[in-house]
């Protein structure tokens, strides 16, 4: 792609002008007002042209000018403009004396001289645009717009047209017709939007649609050309800058003089758009001299407007000569000269770039090899690219195997030692980032085993089944497969750069430079000789290595300045691309769990089982399982008792403490889990009390007690409530299933199917892809929350299966992986259960003889109290509660 070579310049662009005659005030004065256009031949000739075309070169300097020694320029220049000698220092008697002076200034006052070129590039909402109706097709387009278009219909406009453009919304904002070379400006309806689109019409039929980006975020700039308008101005940024010229004559005599002639001559030379052209206009402005009788020391002028282009290169020098007549004698004359020169460049460069592999096929050729080295027979060569780097950095489709040790590989060089199953080493070296190293065998065996070291320490340990699939680009830890067998990724090329000298003098090039993709080298010293003449050439070779296996784009820009043997240094550009875009679709699926805390969901501890080791527990969680009494599997002398049907799928469950206070009033379901207390802000005490209710007719269907401070053990079933955390101890851990979905293919890819498995139950995950289109590197993840018990034994195995397809119908790839979580037999079993029949019943006292009957009216002494708790006689057994309503709950419940 070649640059367009945009220089800013001076141009002085057209003037408009009219004489007005003023009556005469006296009789010996005369005035004469007006205004002129000094330039309507130029500004008529032919002005635009394609900006694609080579300039045509413009003459350095002109014949007895500035000590030229040149040849003179096609365009001859006007006779009579020789600057005058000085005039004697003591002027004969009769013989007058006249100065003219030239003048520029811009409409604030500044030199034309002075005046510098706007900022290039519009900023903004762009609120008006000026254009310039070049005609013409859209291959003379010039700009730097991405999203622009521009189609022709019937070979594009000629001759005046008809311009309708409209903005985004489809409002017109102009239409009117505009001859070539004619400036209109946009709005003169409504008001521009993010895009303007022109249609244009000659002869009645549409030629040409033109689209051009004016959004605060668009690239857009002066001069730039979009088919056959050219961006003149954007707002307050405009290239035509608006001057006025004055000419001021003066009587230096003693004598009074009537100015008889004021000839102006013009000669120019400019560049627009890459075209040069050049002419003379001459002009006698003495209709425009204000008075052309003056005493001495009186002076007179005459004006005229003009428009510079300050946004191209240019020449323009005004010459004049004033003539006048005194009463008697000899006439006198006098010259003056006012040159504007708009940044020229006096020295013209080309630079081109070009490109081949080893075949002679340009390099934006070069086909990609399919990427699988093991497709019909196996893999008898590998050849690995050494990158450093640790296991984090694999990309491949097998389960391989990398780890690392001691922080993993990260210097520039290391030692790579790579053994066969039976211990034949393949390869021992040492290799340097970005080097190549090959493991061949007339039979690779089935694993290859790799070590990794740095000043003698063990860096990482990895492994490449050959057995499975193995791909170019493929990484291994800190090794990347670039070859297998016959295939490869990295094609040597060689660029040549091609410099000519298109101008008309001789040149030095000074800078010879080529960046690519952030690397610069300097090509200056390659030069075999840096004194280059007209239309002489010099080439340099460069050769490199690309990967094909890749899509990429590798941009190469070469940039050359040389210097003239006087005036400003010249520049050219070149840019050159590559494109690689080899289309495999290859997907690589992931599974990563972790809990809350980040650890890894197969290496989470078991809690210790009892919840009193620091004494009584503040919080507790329960699941309710919804059963009986006879369901109790605990350690503690705590009471359960059922009412009714005992409890069924759901329970209202209302839980005070000992001051009768509120812990938790909740309705629950089979495996809800209720944490204690909960939003009551009460506090737990020694003993809990719980009563269920029935979620239908409101009746109690169980209650039961459980002491806080003694025999609490994880696991531990009262009644309806199995007990599943104690203060900081829980038995169900909230984990994260992370499933990574990664294109590591080398063409886009649009993931079709995204499932898991999990001990038989298969769910769907594909609907919860946030972007289901894989550029190539890129991820996207899935999450699943999940809750798993770690205080029974179990296996928890997930597999996730990935499809994806590639584009343009190719053949679609897949990966799976697979994650388990196993939890061990916990080291503190949960209590043993009691047992099955009632609670044993206290031992009878010692036998003893049986007491003599006493005499009938004999009352026994009292008996001591006993050391153990009082417990129910044995027999008979203990008389059964009342069955009146369910004892009252606390005055704060509400059931």
């Amino acid at each position: 792609m070649r640059f367009g070579k945009q220089v800013l310049a001076f141009i002085i662009l057209g003037v408009s002008s009219a004489a007005t005659q003023v009556e005469e005030e006296n009789r010996e004065l005369g005035f004469a007002k007006a205004e002129w256009n000094f330039l309507a031949a130029i500004a008529a000739q032919d002005y635009g042209s394609s900006m694609t075309r080579p300039p045509t070169p413009r003459p350095t300097c002109r014949p007895g000018e500035y000590g030229c020694k040149e040849t003179p320029p096609p365009t001859s220049r006007p006779t009579g403009t020789k600057p005058p000698t000085d005039p004697p220092t003591d002027p004969p008697t009769g013989k007058c004396l006249v100065d003219v002076t030239i003048t520029c200034v811009n409409e604030d006052g500044d030199d034309c001289k002075e005046v510098p070129p706007p900022p290039g590039r519009c900023e903004g909402d762009i609120d008006t645009l000026s254009l310039t109706f070049l005609g013409g097709d859209c291959s003379q387009s010039a700009n730097t717009q991405e999203d622009d278009s521009c189609e022709d219909f019937l070979g594009g406009p000629s001759g005046r047209s008809r311009i309708l453009c409209t903005n985004q919304e489809g409002v017109p904002v102009f239409d009117e017709e505009v001859s070539i070379k004619e400036v209109f400006s946009i709005p003169t309806t409504g008001s521009l939007d993010d895009s303007l689109i022109c249609d244009i019409y000659s002869n009645g039929q549409k030629r040409q649609t033109v689209e051009i980006t004016t959004s605060d975020d668009a690239d857009l700039w002066l001069k730039d050309v979009y088919g056959s308008l050219q961006v003149e101005s954007c707002d307050d940024q405009n290239c035509l800058e608006s001057v006025e010229t004055t000419y001021t004559i003066e009587n230096i005599h003693t004598l009074p003089m009537e100015v008889t002639s004021l000839e102006r001559t013009i000669f120019y030379r400019r560049v627009i758009n890459g075209e040069s052209e050049g002419g003379t206009e001459t002009e006698d402005l003495i209709n425009l001299v204000e008075q052309t009788f003056l005493r001495p020391g009186e002076t007179t002028e005459a004006k005229e407007d003009g428009v510079i282009d300050l946004c191209v290169e240019g020449e323009y020098e005004t010459s004049v000569v004033v003539k006048a007549d005194p009463p008697e004698g000899v006439p006198c004359e006098d010259s003056d000269k006012y040159t504007i020169i708009t940044t020229p460049k006096d020295c013209r460069v080309n630079v081109e770039i070009t490109c081949e592999d080893d075949s002679g096929r340009d390099c934006d050729e070069v086909e990609t090899p399919p990427l699988q080295c093991n497709e019909v027979e196996g893999t008898n060569s590998i050849l690995f690219q050494y990158l450093s780097g640790g296991c984090d950095q694999s990309a491949n489709t097998q389960d391989d195997v990398c780890e690392d040790f001691n922080g993993g590989p990260s210097g520039a060089s290391g030692r790579v030692l790579c053994i066969s199953d039976n211990a034949v080493v393949l390869y021992d070296d040492v290799v340097s980032v970005g080097e190549m190293l090959t493991i061949s065998s007339s039979n690779l065996p089935d694993k290859i085993f790799c070590e990794i070291s740095e000043g003698g320490r063990k860096k990482q340990e990895l492994t490449i089944a050959t057995d499975e699939h193995v791909f170019l680009n493929d990484v291994y830890g800190s090794l990347q497969v670039k070859g297998c067998n016959d295939k490869d990724c990295m094609v040597p090329i060689t660029y040549t750069y091609t410099l000519e000298n298109v101008g008309q003098v001789p040149m030095t090039v000074t800078e010879f430079e080529r960046l690519r993709d952030g690397d610069k080298e300097d090509l200056l010293d390659k030069l075999d000789d840096k004194e280059v003449d007209v239309r002489e050439i010099r080439v340099v070779e460069e050769e490199d290595i690309i990967d094909v296996c890749v899509e990429s784009e590798i941009t190469t820009v070469t940039t050359v300045k040389a210097n003239p043997p006087e005036g400003v240094p010249c520049v050219d550009v070149y840019e050159y691309k590559i494109m690689t875009d080899p289309k495999e679709c290859r997907v690589d699926a992931t599974i990563t769990c972790t809990d809350e805390e980040g650890t890894n969901c197969d290496e989470i501890p078991t809690p210790d089982f009892n919840c009193n080791v620091d004494g009584c527990v503040d919080t507790v969680s329960f699941k309710y399982v919804g059963k009986s009494c006879d369901n109790d599997f605990n350690s503690q002398d705590g009471s359960c008792e059922d009412f009714g049907d005992g409890p069924g799928i759901s329970s209202r469950i209302v839980c005070v403490n000992e001051d009768n206070r509120v812990v938790l009033r909740e309705t629950v379901t089979i495996n809800d889990v209720i944490d204690i207390p909960g939003s009551s802000g009460n506090d737990l005490s020694e003993v809990l009390t719980c009563e269920l209710f029935d979620t239908g007719d409101g009746q109690k269907v169980q209650e039961l007690k459980i002491s806080m401070c003694e025999d609490l053990s994880l696991k531990s079933v009262y009644g309806s409530l199995e007990l599943e955390g104690c203060g900081e101890k829980d038995c169900l851990v909230d984990i994260t299933y992370l499933y990574a979905i990664e294109n590591v293919g080398t063409d886009v890819m649009e993931i079709t199917k995204v499932e898991i498995d999990r001990d038989g139950d298969i769910t769907d995950l594909l609907d919860r892809v946030g972007d289901k289109s894989l550029e190539v590197g890129e991820s996207t993840f899935v999450e699943e929350d999940d809750v798993i018990d770690i205080c029974v034994e179990s296996e928890i195995c997930t597999k996730l299966f990935v499809e994806a397809d590639p584009p343009l119908g190719g053949e679609p790839c897949f990966d799976d992986d697979e994650y388990k979580i196993i939890t061990d037999n916990p080291e503190t079993p949960p209590p043993t259960p009691p047992p099955t029949p009632p609670p044993t019943p206290p031992p009878t006292p010692p036998p003893t003889p049986p007491p003599t009957p006493p005499p009938t009216d004999f009352v026994p002494p009292p008996v001591d109290t006993p050391t153990f708790p009082p417990t129910p006689p044995p027999t008979p057994p203990p008389t059964p509660p009342p069955t009146p309503p369910p004892t009252p709950p606390p005055t704060d419940f509400v059931p």
